[in-house]
């Protein structure tokens, strides 16, 4: 078990708070009920936040360049726990990165990271980056450490492109992977193998560690360091919140993930809203069960954010 042990958290594909926010227009920014969440368990925890954004919602009716900047002093205000980030230019497809080109990779980050700073001011700006289905081409990480994101996150495992791997893909993401693009590295199926036995196929691209070097980081502050393009990225020790029960997560924080040094619970913004069809009324106890867990077994709380400055301690 680790003497100092950290975690931080972020919300995946998040659009829709903006775009309420914009659409209301209420006196403050957490009164919108979605931001307002996570200004309680703030003020009541310490929370830290990282909201990691689509450019345009899945009906392409509302983009981050619509988004009024009338709240950006307040999220300015609030930037030492709230940051923003690159996500994808829009949820679907699935695995947006895994064949992107250089210039499609920097034309999505700029479109979001512009209108971040336009909207709620550089200091809200991350340089830690969560890709959406995580997967990017070697093209894709060059053209972010060109834009100075100095960490990503990554997939795990050996590769294996067996018929038998490939058959245990969904129909659509088969087609993805065959859409491999001239002058962008080769996309591959992985496997992490865990003493011998394989785990579920996954699509991946240039940010994977081998099966060897996900147990070498796995859970670990320090990240592995790109040699080629100096991107750092760790597959990260955590839980995917809206894919757990509430009444399940004690178990799953005692099977081990208190041992890590590090922890990453994660959220995605759309199981928080009455009209999604997989709609979670806990959504908010689930966060604040993680966090008040994570704070009494001894984690401090950080900011992905925070996370590449820490790499010398």
């Amino acid at each position: 078990m680790a003497d100092k042990k950290y975690f931080a958290y972020f919300c995946d594909d998040t659009i829709r708070c903006l775009e309420y926010l914009n659409r209301d227009h209420p006196a403050s920014v957490f009164d919108n009920p979605f931001f307002a969440i996570h200004k309680r368990l703030h003020d009541k925890y310490g929370f830290k936040v990282q909201f990691n954004l689509f450019f345009q919602n899945v009906t392409g009716t509302f983009n981050l360049g619509m988004m009024t900047a009338d709240y950006k002093d307040e999220f300015e205000a609030n930037s030492d726990w709230l940051k923003f980030g690159f996500h994808a230019r829009q949820e679907f497809p699935d695995f947006p990165h895994l064949n992107s080109t250089y210039e499609q990779t920097s034309t999505d980050f700029e479109d979001v990271s512009n209108n971040i700073v336009r909207f709620a001011g550089k200091k809200c700006l991350t340089d830690s980056n969560i890709n959406h289905w995580v997967s990017m081409s070697k093209e894709g990480v060059q053209a972010l450490v060109d834009h100075g994101v100095k960490c990503i996150s990554c997939t795990s495992g050996d590769k294996d492109d067996s018929p038998e791997a490939r058959c245990a893909l969904a129909s659509n993401h088969i087609q993805i992977l065959l859409s491999e693009k001239s002058g962008v590295s080769k996309p591959s199926v992985v496997r992490y193998y865990t003493n011998g036995t394989a785990g579920l196929p996954y699509l991946a691209n240039y940010n994977n560690l081998t099966s060897k070097q996900r147990d070498e980081y796995y859970g670990k502050l320090h990240f592995y360091v790109d040699p080629e393009t100096g991107m750092m990225y760790n597959r990260f020790a955590g839980v995917t919140l809206n894919a757990t029960k509430l009444k399940d997560l004690p178990k799953v924080f005692a099977n081990g993930l208190l041992d890590h040094e590090l922890v990453i619970p994660v959220m995605h913004e759309q199981y928080f809203y009455k009209d999604y069809y997989s709609y979670e009324p806990d959504y908010a106890d689930k966060i604040e069960y993680a966090v008040k867990t994570l704070l009494e077994n001894g984690f401090e709380h950080v900011s992905l954010y925070d996370l590449p400055r820490m790499q010398n301690l």
